[in-house]
């Protein structure tokens, strides 16, 4: 068994704070995505889920085991949840996934400020 170090990679991340949806000012990349809902790579704002607000993003890998079915979907689709004071990540092959604010500030380290 090897060791192995991540590749430099860029990546855009949006630090979700508010419990409200995607507004205005956010990223486009990621307005895009709620426009994609259900397709793969589009997110759906849920407000009023049981467990609280939360944003669910459905993934690129369709063997993804986490499934779970968003209240807004006919469909079974394998989403990952992002909750308030998560980041959410568009990777290198526009893919979208959350991740958690420990994780995220273990990962990466700022490089610069694009405007939306």
């Amino acid at each position: 068994m090897g060791k192995y170090r991540q590749r430099p990679v860029v990546i855009d991340a949006w630090h979700w704070l508010s419990g409200t949806g995607p507004q205005e000012e956010d990223p486009d990349w990621l307005r895009t995505a709620l426009g994609k809902w259900p397709e793969l790579g589009g997110i759906a704002f849920e407000p009023d889920h049981p467990d609280g607000a939360r944003i669910a993003i459905v993934t690129l890998d369709a063997s993804d085991r986490s499934r779970e079915r968003s209240r807004r979907s006919k469909w079974w689709r394998p989403v990952a949840i992002a909750l308030p004071g998560d980041w959410i990540i568009r990777g290198v092959k526009g893919e979208l996934y959350p991740c958690k604010p420990d994780v995220f500030d273990a990962t990466y380290e700022a490089i610069g400020f694009e405007e939306p």
